[in-house]
């Protein structure tokens, strides 16, 4: 295979690939926002009165609380989704440069920023607002952890298989002996 050949499936190659890690992490930026947890907060209080007596209860506790669930909010899945877009927008944003500069070292760079912005993610998006409420993830919530964990695969562990997978498909051309010129 000739240079130029190669230099073109790759460029071919490495463009899929990030048109495809730019729209999982498109799909993530909206899901992001859309309300899709529905947060219940209890009527009756009995996460605060009931849990201090039955621990210290040593017998029968004569106050029972039941626990009325009541619907507060939709809320999206994450407690700032701005944050987390700017985030996920920097994990995606090196695929910019790949797309103008298809090359594999550049390309596994990603990997780096991908794994730092995953971090950022996650400890962006850490919500302790459901300790004393019960919080129901619709199909949407769950799609967009989905999203999550799929991108931070794919930045993390997928972009060095797919550049090793890569350059062992299309090997570089070897050199030309001294020898054999003669």
């Amino acid at each position: 295979m000739d240079a130029a050949r190669r230099d073109r499936l790759r460029a071919r190659l490495l463009r899929g690939f990030v048109l495809a890690t730019t729209l999982l992490g498109l799909v993530m930026i909206v899901l992001g926002a859309v309300p899709s947890v529905e947060v219940y907060h209890d009527a009756n209080g009995c996460n605060f009165v009931a849990l201090p007596i039955r621990l210290l209860a040593t017998g029968p506790s004569s106050l029972e609380c039941t626990a009325s669930w009541v619907l507060v909010e939709m809320r999206p899945p994450v407690p700032n989704p701005i944050a987390s877009a700017v985030v996920t927008a920097i994990a995606i944003a090196p695929g910019a440069i790949i797309w103008w500069k298809p090359k594999l070292p550049i390309a596994l760079t990603w990997m780096v920023v991908g794994l730092v912005s995953r971090i950022a993610t996650w400890w962006v998006t850490f919500d302790m607002s459901g300790l004393f409420a019960r919080t129901v993830r619709t199909p949407l919530a769950w799609a967009y952890e989905i999203a999550d964990v799929a991108l931070a695969v794919v930045l993390i562990a997928g972009v060095p298989v797919f550049c090793a997978i890569v350059a062992l498909v299309t090997p570089d051309a070897p050199e030309p002996d001294d020898e054999r010129e003669r």
